[in-house]
């Protein structure tokens, strides 16, 4: 489930990144965090029915890691226009790095 996730992600970050520069980036971060949600919630309400039909879930996740590759590529524009060139790197080393604080500290 997670191949399938990362993979999906991973290739749709490059298909879909090239599309942000072209989109405004408030409908293209939203439709996609969007679609991604609702296909956790699809996955959830599957499972909460009882179904085990692991191909379907596996479709969802897959458009899950669609739906989620609008979002670095699409912050990542925001980011960089509020903030001037000479604090960009310290900035983006901050944001990239606060996940592998969170998760060491809580």
């Amino acid at each position: 489930m997670d191949s399938v996730f990362l993979f999906s992600y991973a290739i749709s970050l490059k298909i879909i990144g090239t599309y942000g520069d072209r989109i405004h980036l408030k409908y293209f971060i939203t439709l996609g965090m969007f679609f991604a949600s609702l296909n956790l919630g699809l996955i959830a309400i599957i499972r909460i029915a009882g179904y085990k039909i692991f191909y379907l879930s596996v479709i969802f996740m897959m458009f899950n890691g669609i739906g989620q590759s609008t979002g670095w590529p699409g912050l990542i524009a925001v980011m960089s226009n509020w903030f001037g060139k000479e604090n960009r790197g310290l900035l983006m080393g901050f944001w990239a790095g606060n996940c592998n604080v969170t998760k060491k500290f809580f």
